[in-house]
């Protein structure tokens, strides 16, 4: 379904750019590029989601020690992610060999954590993450979903290993989380 829209929206932009730089000329062939032109958009987001990206960053801790910190952001889950994703995406996160796992959000997609399938499998998965002070989660504003499941949403983290921290802050070895 967020497929779909993405490529509506897609078109309820382009459909009057087009009309207006060509005059309402050319209708078929302008309406033959703007379903290219779509095709093209939902294939690139669909690239997009199950290909996993990493970008390494040195960042200047002032004499602190050196730690390794792995931030994992927008997973959503759900619908399009599916075990076999959230298991490349683990695999991924494991092979940083982070001393931190931070997760920034979206771990569900917009439907919430009730709307998952195979859920228990992916939690199973979840938990093979690994961490050497632990892994850290906060909410986005997907994972609640569309029926307010915040509650469910942290009780899941929270049994995955994950620590859900709501309006607070974790310290270790002096850095603020």
């Amino acid at each position: 379904g967020g497929i779909y829209m993405a490529v509506y929206l897609l078109l309820v932009l382009l459909v009057p750019l087009f009309h207006l730089v060509l005059r309402g000329k050319n209708g078929p062939m302008t309406a033959g590029l703007l379903l290219v032109l779509a095709v093209i958009y939902g294939g690139i987001g669909v690239w997009n989601a199950v290909h996993i990206r990493t970008t390494s960053y040195t960042v200047d801790g002032h004499g602190a020690a050196p730690m390794k910190i792995a931030l994992i952001s927008d997973l959503h889950v759900g619908e399009l992610i599916g075990p076999r994703q959230v298991e490349k995406m683990v695999e991924a996160i494991n092979a940083i060999d982070a001393d931190i796992v931070l997760m920034a959000g979206d771990l569900f997609d917009v439907a919430g954590p009730q709307a998952v399938r195979n859920l228990e499998e992916i939690g199973e998965i979840l938990k093979g993450i690994r961490s050497r002070q632990g892994i850290y989660a906060v909410f986005g504003n997907h994972d609640g979903g569309l029926n307010g499941q915040h509650s469910y949403a942290a009780q899941l983290m929270e049994s995955w290993g994950m620590t859900l921290l709501q309006d607070e802050a974790a310290m270790l070895d002096g850095v603020a989380i």
